[in-house]
Parts: C-alpha cells; sequence; structure tokens
C-alpha cells in the first residue's frame, strides 16, 4: 500500500515541507527554518499528543460487527500527496499533486461500487502543466482547477486555472486555460462555492495571505473577472482545510504565520450573508496544518495533519450547532473520535452516500498510494460492517503494532538548549555525539532517554540559534529512561 522509497520519502518531505513553507505549508518556524529546512518541519516533530483509543464494544448485526477503524480500498496507480479531489456521477477523481519527487499533471479515476468498494483506479487525463497543492471543484459536469505551484520545491506559484468537461464514462474532456486568472497567485489556497459563486481564499503567495477573491461561472462555463472582497478572513490562512455545511462554511487550523507550529483557530462565514462576513467560533483541541475535514448530516471532522512537526493520527468531532442563521453564530464543542489507520498529512478526504473516502497523501516514512474507507455509525465514530474474523485479525494486528512500537535509540543527555519551538539535544551513546531537535522540553545532562526514528538533516543551519549543525536528527518522542 506504501510507495517511494525511504530515501525518496525524505527528499520529498523536505521538497514538500519547502513547498509548504514556501510553497504549502512548512512551517516557518520564526527563524528557525530557512528554506530548506522548512521540509523538515514537515517530518519533524514537536509535541507528541498522545490519544486514547476509541472503545467501543462491538454493534453485532445478523452475521456481521462494526469495526471501529477504516477498510483498505483500492489503491491510487501512483502516490499523491498535495493533490485536489473531487466527486461526479459516482466517480472520484484525484488530481495532480506530488508523489515524493515530481509534481504530477496525471488524472486518475476510481468508481464507487453499490457496496462502497472501489474500482481499480485509472490514468483518465493529464492536465496542461504540473501543479499540486491547489483546489479544484465542479461547477456542470465542468473541473476547474485552481492556483497551486509547480517547479523547484513548488517555487513556482501559480494564479492560472484549467477547466474541462467530466465525461459520463468517467474520462475528461479537452482542457483549456480560463481567461480569468486568479489576482494573486496562491499555494496551498482553499475553494468555497455556493451556486453560482466561487471563492479562493488564503494560501501562500509571497507571504502567507488573508485575503479572498470571489469570481461567478458565466453561462458558457468561463469565469467572470476575479474580485477582492472587501471582508477578510480573520488571520492569515496557509495549509488550512476548509469545509461547507450547506450555507455555512468553516476555515480551521493551518500553518501559524511565524512558528514552526499549527493553528487550532477556526473561523466561518454565513453565504448568504451580504457582505460576507467571517467570524470566530470555538477552537479545535489539537494544532494542525496539512491536514483534511469533512462533514456528515450535521457533524464536522478534522483528521490527521501535523501539529508542530509531529505526524498526527487524531481525529476530532464536532457537532454543528446553528443558532441564528441570519447572524451566524456558531458554536462547535470537540470530542475525539476513531483515528487514522496511520498518522498522515496531505492526504485528501471526500464524503460520497454516507462514506468517507480517505486517499494519499504523505507519512513520516513514505508518501502514499493507500485508499481506505469508512462508514459512520449513530454517534459519529467511524468504522464499518465486517466479520468476526476482520474484527479479530484488525485486533490482532493493533496488538503486534503496539508492541513494536517502543522506542529503539538511546543515549545520555551531554547538552541541552531550548528554543521557542524545539529542544536541540545533544546525546552521546558508545562514544558517539549526535545533535537531536526534538518538542520542547526540560531535561537535565547526563538524564538517559530513548527517542523515536526521525529526519536526519546535514549542514542545517538554525537562525534562533545562529549555529551550524553538521548533521542533526529530528525526532518526534524523546522518553526518560526507565532506571534499570
Amino acid at each position: 500500500m506504501l510507495s517511494i522509497s525511504r530515501k525518496v520519502l525524505t527528499t520529498i518531505v523536505f521538497s514538500i515541507t519547502i513547498l509548504l513553507i514556501a510553497s504549502c505549508g512548512k512551517p516557518k518556524e520564526t527563524d528557525e527554518v530557512n528554506a530548506k529546512t522548512l521540509s523538515v518541519e514537515e517530518s519533524v516533530v514537536q509535541k507528541a499528543i498522545v490519544q486514547k483509543p476509541i472503545v467501543q464494544e462491538p454493534i453485532v448485526q445478523e452475521s456481521k460487527v462494526w469495526i471501529s477503524g477504516w477498510k483498505p480500498s483500492a489503491d491510487l496507480t501512483v502516490a499523491r500527496a498535495g493533490a485536489a479531489v473531487v466527486t461526479h456521477n459516482n466517480f472520484i477523481y484525484m488530481i495532480g499533486g506530488v508523489d515524493g519527487k515530481f509534481f504530477l499533471s496525471s488524472i486518475e479515476s476510481s468508481v464507487i461500487k453499490e457496496d462502497g468498494s472501489l474500482s481499480p483506479w485509472k490514468a483518465v487525463s493529464n492536465m496542461p502543466e504540473q501543479r499540486g497543492f491547489m483546489s479544484a471543484v465542479v461547477h456542470e459536469s465542468r473541473l476547474y482547477v485552481v492556483g497551486g505551484g509547480n517547479g523547484e520545491y513548488g517555487k513556482n506559484l501559480l494564479n492560472t486555472i484549467v477547466s474541462a468537461n467530466l465525461l459520463s464514462n468517467g474520462t475528461i474532456g479537452s482542457w483549456r486555460e480560463e481567461k480569468e486568472r486568479l489576482l494573486l497567485p496562491r499555494r496551498c489556497a482553499k475553494l468555497i462555492k455556493k451556486d453560482n459563486q466561487l471563492l479562493a481564499l488564503g494560501g501562500f503567495g509571497g507571504a502567507l495571505l488573508d485575503n479572498v477573491e470571489v469570481t461567478t461561472f458565466a453561462s458558457d462555463g468561463s469565469l467572470r473577472p476575479w474580485k477582492m472582497n472587501e471582508q477578510k478572513l480573520t488571520m492569515p490562512r496557509y495549509v488550512n482545510s476548509v469545509t461547507q455545511m450547506n450555507e455555512i462554511a468553516f476555515v480551521l487550523g493551518g500553518h501559524h504565520p511565524r512558528k514552526g507550529v499549527g493553528l487550532t483557530e477556526v473561523e466561518y462565514v454565513n453565504l448568504r450573508q451580504k457582505p460576507l462576513k467571517w467570524q470566530r467560533t470555538n477552537s479545535m483541541d489539537v494544532a494542525r496544518y496539512a491536514f483534511s475535514s469533512f462533514a456528515n448530516n450535521n457533524r464536522l471532522y478534522v483528521a490527521g495533519g501535523i501539529s508542530g512537526s509531529e505526524y498526527l493520527n487524531s481525529i476530532e468531532v464536532t457537532k454543528v450547532e446553528v443558532g441564528n442563521k441570519l447572524a451566524g453564530k456558531t458554536t462547535l464543542s470537540w470530542q475525539k473520535a476513531t483515528n487514522l489507520p496511520l498518522a498522515m498529512a496531505n492526504f485528501r478526504t471526500i464524503v460520497v452516500n454516507e462514506r468517507v473516502f480517505l486517499i494519499g497523501g504523505s507519512s513520516n516514512e513514505n508518501y502514499l498510494n493507500a485508499v481506505w474507507r469508512a462508514g459512520f455509525d449513530k454517534n459519529g465514530q467511524l468504522g464499518y460492517w465486517g466479520s468476526q474474523k476482520e474484527l479479530d485479525a484488525l485486533n490482532a494486528q493493533q496488538a503486534k503494532k503496539k508492541e513494536m512500537n517502543h522506542l529503539l535509540n538511546a543515549g545520555t543527555v551531554v547538552q541541552s538548549i531550548n528554543t521557542e519551538g524545539y529542544t536541540y539535544l545533544l546525546v552521546k551513546e558508545k562514544g558517539a555525539e549526535r545533535w537531536l531537535a526534538a518538542p520542547k522540553m526540560e531535561i537535565k545532562n547526563n538524564t538517559r532517554i530513548q527517542y523515536s526514528e526521525g529526519v536526519y538533516m546535514s549542514n542545517f543551519f538554525s537562525k534562533t540559534l545562529r549555529k551550524s549543525f553538521k548533521s542533526i536528527v529530528f525526532v518526534g518522542t524523546v522518553h526518560i529512561a526507565e532506571s534499570r
């Protein structure tokens, strides 16, 4: 299910992080990261957030049981992170992105079967140019791909828009570049579509953006000139997520504009209000960027992503309580939901017929071509109906994973340096010394520690410390070793 070698992955993670920071979301730590350092932050770890697993008694239905978790589905033909996803006429389309080495122009599609499984994915078209970290929408059977980036580390910021008709057999017609471009190039921008109106918000255009552009669709499918909306977001948003629930659109999380960490802040807008007015509501419990959000019925979910440098597998869910629809007063109360199958970021989710599909992305080890699906129970938890045998196999797999999930690396702290985002540790083991960058912590010299695998970087320069490291490993977990 996982593709791309670890070596390529590390390169890509760096690229994407760089892409993300410069591009789509690599933490721009106050002065902790330079262009190439940014890619690290995407793989690095700030503070490990340990979430207790959801304990749920199996629900029995005839000869099947409800399994809390995600069911594997047909894999993509290629690993994709930072892609765009749309659905139309029972097809799912994955568009562009990064495969761990290159930006992609290719698009592949799959048919959603009656039982929720997917047909084998197949390539159906190529965009006129490679692009990733963009957004896409469908309007009256026509696909529009907006903004994004390409080139080395995503340094080419795009304001162009390409479109093509989605055909009934799942293929895509000829492409055209829309005459009306975005006013600003936007990598990692998000789109909101309501009726005939299209909004492009936030992203990176040389700086993190808090403004919103608006256009409408003409009768021939072309876009009318974009206009800058007077009302801005409440803060710059980059590598964030957006989900619509009828007339309410939520803008969630993203990358902190100055620090190498995620955001918890949530804002929303009532799309029927004129003029549009963005308002804050209850923040998420966990800071996230490069994550995904989705909705089903009256519940809103946020999933995965990166906190400060740690890949997350946690999901939060809230019921959406809309008080005065005219005023758009909306309150949220976040709770834990069923975890993702692994800690991951830059993946895509889409809900079709009471099922959510989890597609592609990257982990701290690989770029992913894996696809999973899950349904919703009456309490909003995620899972699927399966056999007792499947449940037993899943439990055994999780037990084995837990048993193997111990920290193999160890050493004694020789020196520690705290900064705003990290703690730098010089550790010694068997006569050899190495530097680690770990989640911020208080630790004394001569303390014996154990630590996780991480992302290796050579010739790393910390602007905060004004210090160069010949080599350093960014790790997500550090524990004080138990005394023997």
